[in-house]
């Protein structure tokens, strides 16, 4: 990885913006597994339910991700529609699911204090050189605090 990669990673870490993989791939009750995107599969940062989907499965996306996938129909000169009913799907009509917002916030804020304790005591994980594995790292310091 570049140099600019690792920082934006670690700065992504530190926004909350990032969900770090171990926080969901182990954990299948995690919050992050019940709020997975139906488009990356991956956890929702700004989960929304799907309004076209009927019955009492609920269709989640992440925001950015159903966003992004209806602008590029629209862009094609396609109707925008639901990419799991197939059915029309304005995108004002998308709900957020503020509940999950909160629990997603607070396990990420959770995970950023435990991250910004790692840092503060292991100054050396700052400013890391481009010839250290990232992901290691990241898996060294959720070792170190109790999280693998």
């Amino acid at each position: 990885l570049k140099e600019e990669q690792i920082n934006q990673n670690i700065e992504d870490l530190l926004s909350l913006s990032y969900i770090p993989p171990h926080l969901y791939e182990e954990d299948n009750d995690s919050v992050f597994k019940k709020y997975e995107c139906c488009i990356s599969f991956m956890p929702a940062r700004h989960p929304v339910q799907d309004p076209t989907a009927t019955g009492t499965r609920k269709v989640v996306y992440d925001e950015i991700c159903i966003l992004e996938y209806l602008k590029h129909l629209s862009n094609q000169g396609l109707p925008m529609k639901s990419p799991v009913t197939q059915r029309p799907l304005d995108p004002r009509d998308l709900i957020p699911m503020i509940g999950a917002q909160r629990l997603i916030n607070e396990k990420l804020k959770t995970f950023q204090s435990s991250w910004t304790t790692i840092l503060t005591r292991r100054p050396e994980l700052r400013g890391i050189p481009t010839d250290v594995n990232l992901k290691d790292i990241v898996e060294a310091a959720a070792e170190e605090i109790g999280m693998l």
